[in-house]
């Protein structure tokens, strides 16, 4: 009986694998904005970890082409009529899709951030249920506007003496905002440095926050932390945001400073 026992449950985690690996995570349609345009991405089912596909705006057609490791996305997209390359950067949490585009013209380098949600099939529904179950948890009011849409790196420096007796340090903690309301840890990074030793550590797998929600009320931002059947509100603070910059100015007067990546 034990050996039975032992062998179904083998069978069961080979087809909970093999279910995993049938459903793609990353292809299908997706939607975004950027600058109050609305734009389109449909991403085909993959050549080994390649995927092609079109992104459309009000003005141009993009042919894109992506590669994934794990939640990670990077490739390019091209409109071919006006000669534009854009490279793609990015990240997978969900049915989130936040891509960085960056494109070098007349030697100046500039880069946009957009966030695009998977829109199609059984996606679509498990994203309309979630959301509406979350915003039972938002009060009169709250929003969650593009701009603080996206994922975001806090980053501390710390140096000491110098020669023999130098020390550099350096750590950074990224979070994903998502356009739902929830949050994801998006990566962390921790450096030390001396005359004779260094080292380097990094951790995070993009996993959503459970029982974590953001939101604003006007400039304000705020967090709903679920625990053990208790929500509780955390007001952290005034936020403002420049270019891919966004300060953070607690109710103690602290002040957060975070980049857009």
């Amino acid at each position: 009986m034990h050996k039975i026992a032992s062998l179904l449950i083998c069978l069961a985690m080979l087809a909970d694998i093999h279910s995993q690996i049938s459903l793609d995570p990353l292809s299908g349609t997706y939607s975004g904005f950027s600058n109050g345009d609305a734009i389109s991405l449909n991403l085909q089912p993959p050549s080994g970890n390649a995927y092609t596909g079109i992104m459309k705006d009000s003005y141009q057609t993009y042919a894109v082409a992506l590669t994934r490791n794990g939640s990670a996305v990077q490739g390019s997209a091209t409109e071919s009529s006006l000669g534009l390359v854009f490279q793609i950067s990015g990240v997978l949490i969900a049915n989130q899709l936040n891509l960085n585009f960056a494109i070098e013209l007349q030697g100046m380098k500039t880069t946009m951030d957009i966030s695009f949600t998977k829109e199609d099939g059984a996606g679509q529904a498990e994203r309309s249920m979630m959301t509406n179950q979350l915003n039972l948890n938002f009060p009169a009011g709250a929003e969650h506007p593009t701009a603080l849409v996206g994922r975001w790196t806090k980053e501390e420096l710390y140096q000491s003496g110098s020669g023999d007796n130098y020390m550099g340090a350096g750590f950074s903690q990224s979070t994903t905002f998502l356009s739902n309301g929830q949050m994801a840890e998006a990566g962390s990074n921790a450096h030390i440095s001396g005359s004779n030793y260094s080292g380097q550590s990094s951790g995070g797998n993009n996993d959503v926050v459970p029982g974590v929600l953001w939101y604003t009320q006007g400039n304000q931002l705020y967090l709903l932390v679920t625990e053990n059947g208790v929500t509780q509100t955390l007001h952290l603070g005034k936020f403002y945001i420049e270019d891919q910059n966004m300060l953070i100015t607690g109710t103690n007067g602290e002040k957060i400073l975070m980049r857009k990546n």
